[in-house]
């Protein structure tokens, strides 16, 4: 077989036009991408019991993890805490901006006052992230989506 294999009709018209004028050879070269970065650290919770009826109280553990998703004991500072309340539902009062982690973990407490999911984002020691949704008594009566059922939904375990 013959090597490069001749051209077809179309190939060769293809070939016959000058694509050269498409391209500006003296324009600068852009900027290689820059990737985000991922943390070295992540903040996980651990929220196997995070289902509290409204007025409950509930105890939240969060812990830094390492890339390997194994606690980072030397991790230790604050956490930033922003919670986010389902719409037209105000945030507690008590709900901590921060709390101190010790040997890669923390804990607090709280409370939710109505149905709903709440989501708690973290932002801590070593630019780590991390973030869960608290499911605050949501069943069929109480859903704050009308409309879509969430039956057999057992509250999201969300970890980044």
């Amino acid at each position: 077989m013959r090597w490069p294999p001749p051209l077809t009709s179309l190939n060769a018209t293809n070939a016959a036009q000058n694509l050269m004028g498409a391209f500006d050879f003296r324009r600068k070269p852009l900027p290689s991408p820059k990737l985000p970065q991922a943390p070295a650290d992540t903040v996980a919770f651990d929220d196997s019991a995070y289902s509290p009826n409204p007025g409950a109280t509930l105890t939240v553990n969060l812990q830094v993890n390492t890339p390997a998703l194994t606690l980072d004991s030397s991790a230790s500072g604050p956490v930033s805490l922003k919670l986010i309340p389902p719409a037209g539902v105000s945030a507690p009062s008590g709900f901590p901006a921060t709390v101190a982690v010790s040997g890669g973990k923390a804990s607090f407490t709280t409370s939710f006052s109505r149905a709903g999911y709440y989501r708690i984002e973290a932002n801590g020691p070593n630019g780590s992230l991390g973030f869960t949704t608290v499911d605050v008594g949501v069943n069929p009566d109480t859903c704050p989506d009308v409309g879509h059922s969430h039956r057999g939904a057992a509250g999201p375990r969300l970890m980044l």
